[in-house]
C-alpha cells in the first residue's frame, strides 16, 4: 500500500470510528476559545541621554514601569479576575519559557512577568525561565542557573528530551508561562505564544 493509500485510509478510519477507538484514549473535552489581553502604551523607554550603547538601548532606558503595568494589564483585559492568582497555585513548578531568536524577549519583560507570579504567591524557587538551548539563553544576556535557592535558567537541551519532548517540560513544569516575540515566520506564516 502506498504512503497516499495508508494516510487516506487512516483518515477514513479515524472518521468511521472516532478519535476514541484509534488513539485509545477517552476524548478530550472541547477547547475554550482563546483569551487574549491587548495593553498599550504610548512610550516604553524613558527619555533622556543614552547611558549605553545604542545596540542594548535604541531610544533610550527601558521604562520598568511600564513594563510592569503592561504585563499585569495585559493579563487583566484577557478578561480573567485576578488572573496571576486565579491561574497560578503557590505549589506549582511554573516554567516562564522565552524567545531568544534576535531579538529575543528582553530581560525586563520576563522580570515582570516573574514579579507578578511571586506577588501571586509562588516561591522563586518554582519558578525557572528556559529555552531550547542554553547558549541561547546566554547570548540573550540571561545568567544560566541549574541549583541552589530562587529563580532557575537553564535550556532544554540541559535535560534531554523524552518521546521527542523536552523533559524540561515534561518532569519540571506544572505549568508554562509563554514569552514570544510575534514575528513572520517562512514556515509557520507567524509564530508567537500559545
Amino acid at each position: 500500500m502506498s504512503h497516499a493509500r495508508s494516510l487516506c485510509a487512516a483518515l477514513i478510519l479515524v472518521l468511521l470510528t472516532g478519535p476514541r477507538t484509534v488513539l485509545g484514549s477517552p476524548e478530550l473535552p472541547p477547547v475554550p476559545p482563546a483569551l487574549i489581553g491587548l495593553a498599550r502604551a504610548d512610550h516604553l523607554y524613558l527619555p533622556g541621554p543614552v547611558y549605553a550603547p545604542p545596540g542594548v538601548y535604541p531610544e533610550g532606558k527601558i521604562d520598568w514601569e511600564v513594563i510592569h503595568a503592561l504585563v499585569r494589564q495585559s493579563a487583566e483585559t484577557a478578561g480573567i479576575p485576578s488572573p496571576w492568582k486565579s491561574l497560578f497555585e503557590p505549589t506549582d513548578r511554573v516554567g516562564v519559557m522565552i524567545d531568544t531568536t534576535p531579538p529575543a524577549v528582553p530581560m525586563v519583560t520576563v522580570d515582570a512577568v516573574l514579579e507578578q507570579l511571586v506577588r501571586a504567591g509562588l516561591s522563586p524557587d518554582r519558578l525557572f525561565i528556559f529555552s531550547a538551548e542554553e547558549t541561547g539563553l546566554f547570548a540573550a544576556g540571561f545568567s544560566l542557573k541549574s541549583e541552589g535557592q530562587g529563580v532557575k535558567c537553564y535550556g532544554a537541551d540541559r535535560m534531554g528530551y523524552r518521546g521527542g519532548l523536552s523533559r524540561l517540560v515534561l518532569d519540571t513544569c506544572d505549568k508554562i508561562v509563554n514569552l514570544a516575540v510575534l514575528r513572520p515566520s517562512p514556515v509557520f506564516g507567524m509564530t508567537g505564544c500559545l
